[in-house]
């Protein structure tokens, strides 16, 4: 099918989506869907830059994942640096097992659907994914990608975190 490539290896499936999320024009919408989070680097900055500039753009991101528990530091403090970002609503499912990832922009949308958590150990793990680009047969994945989204953020087991401070730890 055309605009979609599967890719496989260590560190080919997320990060090509991470350059182009930090490099694209017009962005509008980032939707991260993983189980796991922490900063990591890529070729052209890491999630923190990533995050800053996505919070000047006033790019409104939202992020499904598992609540951590207090062994789960890294997933932590990524949560608190997206709770800073006004334009940012986080939800936690804590059966959560998916992973996806959906980049709206003013011009046409991708995505990448696939085994990587946006966690560190993605770079040396090797993972599998299939990167969409929102135009032609694609465009309809892209929507239904994002109609998922929307689907999981309102299932009766999501909670949306409110901003109430640091995000806490589960106990163990």
């Amino acid at each position: 099918m055309e605009n979609l490539s599967l890719r496989f290896g260590c560190g080919v499936v997320l990060e090509p989506f991470l350059n182009r999320v930090f490099g694209a024009k017009g962005v509008r919408h980032v939707t991260l869907v993983s189980p796991f989070l922490s900063h990591l680097p890529f070729a052209t900055g890491t999630t923190a830059k990533l995050l800053d500039r996505l919070a000047i753009q006033r790019t409104r991101l939202i992020l499904v994942t598992r609540e951590p528990d207090q062994t789960q530091l890294e997933h932590k403090q990524f949560l608190n640096d997206v709770a800073q970002m006004h334009s940012s609503q986080i939800y936690f499912l804590d059966s959560l097992h998916a992973k996806f990832y959906i980049c709206e922009t003013v011009d046409r949308s991708f995505a990448v659907i696939g085994s990587p958590n946006l966690y560190r150990w993605t770079r040396a793990s090797h993972e599998i994914g299939v990167a969409i680009e929102g135009r032609g047969s694609a465009e309809a994945l892209v929507d239904d990608l994002i109609d998922v989204a929307l689907t999981v953020r309102t299932s009766k087991d999501t909670r949306l975190f409110k901003r109430q401070g640091e995000i806490k730890c589960l106990p163990q």
